[in-house]
């Protein structure tokens, strides 16, 4: 395994994957169209994610939509006009952009239009499969149709866009991409939107002569400068879409010039959600030369840029010559590096209802990310100087952070050198130790903020030397239930997870735990040929018929993603492990003939 940097993010894996649906609010569909999600969207195993559900006022709304569509392993979207209070038919400005950053971004994307209107596809989306519906009743019936053919994409199309996804057909890009240009030693390039839509009735070509006569005075004055206008833009080098050719160019671009009018096409917004996608994805930021006639002019995706008020094509070209050699200059100066993507958990839980999430402090915690490596699903019983050792093969450690607060421990281990962090890495990664399938990989900036809180010994000397049950619980990766067990075992009185404990309790805690975790006994089921399409709930569902289930390990393909055909399903007796193994062996489901048995337990190597 190389050491991306975080150059390669994938989505997150939760227990139910997101799909982001983009829409308008004013549309009067709007609510057939969320009754239809919410309903459709669970039985394929996804939760339809709203933006207005999930914003923040501590976050603009373009970097949350961004981080949203991150997020979210599809999209759907809806691209109809709706009418707003005036009556008049307006082009949903929005939706395009946040479709221009599903299409950057390589989320696998459906697109939807209410049936009613006649709806003219952007150029750039010619030959894509637009879906219609009239109402909720419709639009499920067509969601369930054509999503048993978009949900299997599998997602090892990485952020790179090596591939452009809409349903299920793919096409190539070039391999070239803009960080990998050495700008000054080329012409820069620039992509223009003058802001005019030739397929609307208002369309003038006089006024689209004088607005691009204006632009190529001031845009020829530079030698080292080539631009190309958004509307002209053709299939080249064999793409099997115009969308293919237009994402290319607005991703080899080294800045761009919209005009934004009450007629500008739903191309100019698309182009304009690709670059605002670029920025997440690179230290890449796009200059943008936005032309208005007044700020408000701007959908609320774009508040916050800095804009050009511009009315008519003399003052174009004045505000151009005083606004373009700044612009020039930034390009020219610039070195773009590479940056993780923005990832969050909204809505899983990885703490019971009643645990309290910790607070993190990195003040005093300097890692140098350079040379760290991260590393996730430790055994429980390893320590800072186990990983030391293991470490210490491939060069010298000079620092070693173990969280011992979580039930899957997790780990930052600091080495003198790059290169020694990275040999560790593609040598551990995947390894095996004490029963547990090591994850290794380069530190990332957010790994420092969300691995590194402040230590169990510092709280308790806040509470006066006490620690509560709960805090006790993460540091010895047991449940509060099984904490407050050994408690009762040591007649340590408690009454709940919030309860105070004594340091001298603290220690008598500790040791007990040790022979506590030994003696739990933890039954594990095997189950071969499974299906790639079996979800965990799918699984749990199935053997909870025969007890307690634990735990459920569902492994998939680092690469590529999917599902690996196995399972382990951890138990709490042997007599619920042999019901199961009787009853499902042989048995068929999901069109596979399954294979279970119980699992031998792994040895230490």
């Amino acid at each position: 395994m190389q050491n991306t940097g975080g150059l390669q993010p994938e989505y997150k894996n939760y227990r139910r994957q997101k799909c982001f649906v983009g829409h308008s609010l004013g549309a009067e569909w709007c609510e057939d169209l969320k009754s239809a999600c919410n309903e459709t969207l669970p039985k394929f195993n996804l939760e339809p994610w709203y933006t207005a559900d999930h914003f923040t006022p501590t976050q603009t709304l373009r970097d949350k939509v961004v981080e949203l569509i991150a997020n979210s392993r599809f999209g759907i979207y809806d691209i109809s006009n709706w009418k707003d209070r005036d009556g008049k038919w307006q082009l949903p400005r929005n939706v395009y952009i946040e479709l221009g950053i599903a299409i950057a971004l390589n989320r696998p994307t459906l697109i939807l239009c209410q049936s009613k209107q006649e709806l003219k596809l952007p150029t750039c989306l010619q030959g894509i499969k637009l879906l219609k519906f009239t109402g909720d009743v419709t639009l499920k019936k067509e969601l369930e149709a054509q999503l048993p053919q978009w949900i299997d994409i599998p997602p090892e199309r990485d952020w790179l866009n090596r591939y452009c996804i809409f349903g299920n057909k793919t096409c190539s890009f070039r391999e070239k991409h803009p960080y990998t240009q050495q700008w000054g030693q080329e012409k820069i390039h620039c992509h223009i939107s003058d802001g005019l839509n030739k397929n609307n009735l208002s369309y003038n070509q006089s006024e689209c002569d004088e607005i691009r006569g204006a632009f190529e005075e001031i845009l020829d004055r530079y030698s080292d400068l080539t631009f190309k206008y958004l509307d002209e833009i053709s299939i080249v080098n064999n793409y099997q879409y115009l969308l293919c050719s237009y994402c290319q160019t607005v991703r080899s671009t080294t800045f761009a010039i919209y005009r934004i009018s009450s007629n500008t096409s739903a191309e100019t917004f698309i182009a304009i959600g690709i670059s605002i996608a670029l920025e997440k994805l690179l230290e890449y930021k796009i200059p943008k030369v936005i032309l208005v006639k007044t700020e408000r002019d701007l959908p609320s995706l774009l508040r916050g840029y800095e804009v050009v008020e511009a009315i008519n094509s003399k003052e174009i070209k004045q505000k151009l010559k005083a606004f373009l050699p700044v612009v020039m200059n930034t390009v020219r100066q610039t070195t773009w590096k590479p940056k993780p993507l923005p990832f969050i958990d909204i809505s899983v839980n990885n703490f019971d209802e009643d645990e309290i999430k910790e607070t993190v402090n990195t003040e005093n915690n300097n890692f140098n990310i350079e040379t760290t490596a991260y590393v996730e699903n430790l055994p429980s019983q390893v320590t800072e100087e186990n990983i030391k050792a293991v470490w210490s093969e491939y060069g010298e450690v000079t620092k070693v952070y173990l969280q011992t607060s979580s039930r899957k421990r997790k780990a930052l281990v600091e080495m003198t050198q790059a290169a020694a962090a990275t040999t560790s890495i593609t040598a551990l990664d995947g390894a095996e130790w004490m029963g547990h399938d090591m994850v290794v990989r380069g530190a990332r900036s957010e790994d420092f903020d969300n691995l590194i809180s402040s230590s169990p010994s510092n709280d308790r000397e806040i509470n006066n030397g006490q620690i509560k049950v709960y805090e006790l619980s993460k540091e010895l990766n047991l449940t509060n239930k099984e904490c407050i067990e050994i408690c009762n075992q040591l007649n340590i009185a408690v009454e709940n997870h919030a309860s105070e404990i004594t340091e001298t309790d603290v220690n008598s805690i500790r040791a007990a735990a040790e022979g506590f975790k030994l003696n739990k006994q933890v039954e594990h089921v095997y189950i071969g040929n499974l299906s790639y399409k079996v979800t965990e709930d799918d699984l749990r569902h199935v053997f909870s018929k025969y007890g307690i289930v634990l735990k459920i390990t569902l492994p998939k393909d680092r690469e590529t993603g999917r599902m690996r055909g196995f399972a382990f399903v951890e138990m709490e007796t042997q007599e619920q492990v042999n019901a199961a193994v009787e009853e499902l062996d042989g048995a068929e489901w999901m069109g596979r003939n399954l294979k279970v048995n119980r699992a031998r337990p792994r040895q230490p190597r």
